[in-house]
C-alpha cells in the first residue's frame, strides 16, 4: 500500500514510541512478576523439551533413586570418634566449630557454657591448643603451632620421656628446643603434650598426643634440629572437645540448615553445558546447595528472581572441599586422602554448610529429578 511521506514519518515515529513504553514497562515491571509472566510464557515448551533433553543426554540424567539407608551424620560421627577418653574430676565438653583458620578456630561456646581462657581443646587424644579470648557464646582456640606459642612437650627416648618445649613457627614445622640432656630422642616417634603447673594433673593421664617428632639437617656436622609434625584431625575442623568441672545443664541449640522444596525447571543447559541445570523457587528462602533422596546434587551458582542454576557435581570433584569417613576403621580423613568405600560429606565454609552428605567414592552425578530440596545456610546470631 502507497504512503505519503508525512504518513510514513509519522507511522515510524509511533512505533519508536511504542517500542520506547515497551522497555520503559519492562524496567519498571517488578522482576518476580516479570519472571512469573515469563515462566507462564515458556512453560508449555519447557514440558516439551525436558524429556527430549533427558533422553539425549541419557542414563546421567534418569531420576536418583532413593537411598534407603543413609550414612550418619557428620556430627555424631565426630562426636563417637573425638570424644577422648575420660579423666578422673572432669567432663569432656563438646564445642562446634564456628570459623576455622590456618593457626586458629573460633568455637560457637564461650563463659556461658564454662569455658575460660588457658583451657586446652582436644579432639581424640590429639591436643589442639588453649583457648584465648572468651566471650558469652564465642571463644578462640589458638591451636599450638601458631607463630610464637610456647607448648611444653615428652620427646620420646630408651630412658622414658624428656621433657621439652616446642615453639609455634606459623606456616613452618613447630621446634623443639631446650631438649633434656640425659638421652638423644628417638624420631618419627609420637611427641606428647606436657602440662603446666597450673594445669589440673589429670589431664595428663590421657597420654595427648602433638604431632611426630622429626630430625632435620645433617647431624654430623651438627648442623641438625628437631622439629614437630603437628597431628591436625580433619574431625577437629567441626568440633573440639575441652575439659570442665560440670557440663552446663543447657547447652545454646546450634544453628542448624534449613531445607525447602524446589521444583526441576530445566535439565541441562544449552550454554553452561549439560552439569548445569536450574530450578525454581517459590519462597522467599536463599538456598546454597540443592539435595534429593538426602545427597548433594550440587552447589547452586546464581539466582535471577524466582530461577536458580545449580552446578550438579560428582563426589570425586568434592575432594578438597569434603571430610571422607571410613566405615571400615571408623575414622576421618581429609577428601583428598580418601579410599574408595569411604563415605563423603561436605567440610563447610562460610558460604557453604558442613556435613552435607555428598555420597560414596567413586558415585556420579546426581540429575536435578525427584523431590528436590534447597539448603539454606543456618542463621547465626550477631556477635557485638
Amino acid at each position: 500500500m502507497y504512503h505519503q511521506p508525512d504518513a510514513e514519518r509519522a507511522r515510524r515515529v509511533l512505533s519508536l514510541i511504542g517500542l520506547l513504553g515497551v522497555f520503559a514497562l519492562l524496567a519498571w515491571w517488578p522482576q518476580p512478576r516479570l519472571d512469573a509472566f515469563s515462566r507462564s510464557l515458556v512453560s508449555p515448551l519447557t514440558r516439551t523439551l525436558n524429556p527430549l533433553a533427558g533422553w539425549l543426554v541419557g542414563d546421567s540424567l534418569r531420576a536418583a533413586p532413593s537411598l534407603s539407608s543413609l550414612p550418619a551424620s557428620l556430627d555424631r560421627l565426630e562426636e563417637a570418634i573425638g570424644k577422648p577418653s575420660n579423666i578422673s574430676g572432669f567432663r569432656w565438653l563438646s564445642v562446634p566449630v564456628l570459623e576455622r583458620g590456618p593457626h586458629s578456630l573460633v568455637l560457637d561456646s564461650g563463659s556461658l557454657s564454662g569455658l575460660a581462657s588457658g583451657q586446652i581443646a582436644v579432639f581424640g587424644k590429639v591436643c589442639l591448643g588453649r583457648l584465648g579470648k572468651v566471650e558469652e557464646n564465642r571463644a578462640e582456640l589458638q591451636l599450638w603451632t601458631a607463630s610464637g606459642e610456647r607448648t611444653g612437650v615428652l620427646l620420646p627416648s630408651r630412658r622414658g620421656p624428656l621433657k621439652s618445649v616446642c615453639y609455634g613457627r606459623g606456616k613452618e614445622k613447630p621446634i623443639v628446643r631446650f631438649v633434656e640432656s640425659r638421652d638423644e630422642p628417638i624420631a618419627d616417634l609420637p611427641v606428647l603434650w606436657r602440662s603446666k603447673a597450673e594445669d589440673p594433673p589429670s589431664l595428663m593421664e590421657p597420654g595427648l598426643e602433638l604431632g611426630i617428632l622429626r630430625r632435620m639437617g645433617d647431624s654430623r656436622r651438627g648442623e641438625d634440629h628437631w622439629v614437630v609434625e603437628a597431628t591436625r584431625p580433619a574431625g577437629a575442623e567441626g568440633r573440639v572437645f575441652i575439659a570442665v568441672g560440670a557440663l552446663p545443664s543447657q547447652m545454646p541449640p546450634t544453628p542448624k540448615p534449613t531445607s525447602s522444596p524446589l521444583y526441576p525447571s530445566l535439565a541441562l543447559d544449552a550454554v553452561l553445558g549439560p552439569q548445569v541445570g536450574s530450578v525454581r523457587i517459590f519462597n522467599s528462602s536463599n538456598p546454597v546447595a540443592v539435595m534429593v533422596s538426602g545427597r548433594v546434587v550440587g552447589p547452586i551458582l546464581c539466582h535471577s528472581g524466582g530461577i536458580a542454576w545449580v552446578v550438579r557435581r560428582s563426589v570425586d570433584s568434592w575432594a578438597e572441599d569434603s571430610i571422607a569417613f571410613d566405615p571400615i576403621r571408623h575414622v576421618l580423613r581429609p577428601g583428598e586422602e580418601a579410599e574408595p568405600k569411604d563415605r563423603l560429606f561436605s567440610r563447610g565454609s562460610q558460604v557453604f554448610p558442613r556435613g552435607l552428605f555428598l555420597g560414596n567414592r567413586g558415585q556420579a552425578s546426581l540429575p536435578l529429578a525427584g523431590n528436590l530440596q534447597g539448603i539454606t545456610m543456618p542463621l547465626r546470631e550477631e556477635q557485638e
